[in-house]
């Protein structure tokens, strides 16, 4: 076996042993497996030791990338809990006229992953988390709110897939198009699975989950097959929200509460703001402005969404008047952002030592029935192992490519980015952010997490597995 091979097997072996056997909080096992993977890829191999601090400075830039919408993000949070703005948007969505169950699947299904398709990195949290904990049991709200996380390859306004086009030479439509082929059959399950989970099997509540999550599916790859990938995931989430709540509000006999619009402002402000920014980006390439470009990593702080969100938190603690917790924001950011960091520096010690150039040759030497094996694994760990599916496709994408290439350079990309992208829901950093806006999370509620979705998983690999056969056939 050659010995680059161990800087992949080393940290997965620390995540497997040390989260679900060990049970250490995550961002020890994280900061045990970067430090581990270092030691092993320049212990292997020492003439890379003077690309170690280019492979740090990637990681930090990656974790800058995700800190600077989550910090921001948790302020928001916290200042819309002091001011009650939580409590109301809680109190709407637990007024309307439809049981528990059928409201989370609403939220999980529609509302939540067009959020998340605005900010990306999890931002969509800070609204799915504290209302699930107000309509269902926290192990349900807790579980459902990870589960939302599935539209990571339209995340953050399509950016995993547009990177992953850009690496590659593909274009963004034939990329988003072929994604959302692959992806197609996510949506509904994953819908179905957190209607199971919330209404205990009720199977109303599942085929209702089922079909929202085929319209979402279905509006997903139409807009994509029209071009605007960068908004497709904002498109299909709110169309299956907005009809799912009108099937609601059809089907009651009660009147649907009226939205507590001035709750919700903060949110309108953060997105109008997103949007201009993607407008303004698009139009004069704004992102170009203090870009800091570490290895094939490049941070745009202009264009991050968490610009938009510190100026809705602005607004929000200036309408308060309340400035929020410094503390509270700092105890629930810093373990995301740690966990992200080292898991980002994993990730960049395996692209320094070789592994991923090893993997794809021996992938590439057994022929269709090793690529249909290994690839989907392969792009599955990598959203697993590094938490976001923008550093899974800049660690993985072009070897996919390669790898792919007698096949369809175009679906070997796409299974890459679909899925890293449905991985990343199970991924440690996740895991903990859930626990860090829900507050009092113990350590057997992020074991807990960690075990059903790494459950879970083993449907995500069945599925591209599936795509991985149609694409070679």
């Amino acid at each position: 076996m050659p010995t680059s091979l161990w800087s992949l097997i080393l940290p997965m072996t620390i995540i497997i042993v040390g989260v679900l056997a060990l049970r250490r909080p995550a961002w020890q096992v994280a900061a045990v497996a970067m430090v581990a993977t270092g030691v092993v890829t320049v212990a292997t191999d020492p003439s890379v030791a003077r690309n170690v601090p280019s492979a740090l400075a990637a990681a930090l830039v990656l974790a800058a990338d995700a800190g600077i919408v989550i910090v921001p993000g948790l302020w928001l949070n916290d200042l819309l809990k002091a001011s009650g703005g939580h409590n109301r948007v809680v109190e709407w969505v637990g007024a309307w006229p439809a049981v528990p169950g059928f409201a989370a699947v609403i939220l999980t299904t529609g509302f939540a992953p067009a959020l998340e398709s605005i900010t990306g990195f999890g931002v969509s949290l800070l609204v799915t988390v504290p209302v699930l904990l107000h309509i269902l049991p926290r192990r349900q709200a807790l579980t459902a709110s990870l589960l939302s996380l599935t539209i990571m390859p339209w995340g953050t306004a399509g950016l995993a897939t547009s990177l992953a086009a850009d690496m590659t030479g593909i274009s963004v439509t034939a990329l988003g198009t072929a994604s959302a082929m692959l992806s197609f059959a996510v949506f509904p399950c994953f819908a179905a699975l957190v209607g199971h989970i919330v209404a205990g099997g009720n199977r109303k509540v599942v085929l209702a989950g089922a079909g929202l999550g085929l319209l979402f599916s279905t509006t997903l790859l139409a807009v994509n097959l029209l071009g605007m990938v960068s908004v497709a995931g904002i498109v299909a989430g709110a169309v299956t929200g907005v009809v799912g709540y009108a099937i609601m509000a059809r089907r009651s006999r009660r009147l649907t509460p009226r939205p507590p619009w001035q709750a919700l402002a903060p949110y309108g402000i953060a997105i109008a703001l997103i949007v201009i920014q993607h407008l303004l980006g698009a139009t004069f390439d704004t992102g170009r402005f203090g870009a800091i470009d570490a290895g094939s990593v490049r941070f745009e702080p202009l264009t991050s969404p968490g610009i938009a969100l510190c100026m809705a938190s602005i607004y929000t603690a200036w309408r308060s008047h309340n400035t929020g917790s410094a503390r509270n924001v700092a105890s629930s950011a810093w373990k995301p952002v740690v966990v992200l960091l080292a898991f980002a520096g994993v990730a960049q010690f395996m692209s320094l030592s070789g592994a991923i150039t090893v993997i794809g040759t021996l992938i590439s030497h057994t022929g269709r029935v090793g690529y249909i094996a290994f690839a989907p694994v392969l792009a599955i760990a990598s959203g697993y192992l590094a938490g976001s599916n923008t550093a899974a496709n800049a660690l993985m994408a072009t070897s996919q490519a390669t790898v792919g290439a007698p096949w369809s350079s175009t679906l070997a990309v796409a299974l890459q980015n679909s899925g890293a992208g449905h991985a990343v829901f199970a991924s440690v950093p996740e895991t903990v952010l859930v626990l860090g806006i829900a507050g009092e999370g113990t350590r057997q509620e992020e074991t807990h997490l960690l075990r059903t979705a790494a459950t879970v998983l083993i449907m995500v690999w069945a599925i591209i597995t599936i795509g991985a056969v149609v694409a070679t056939a």
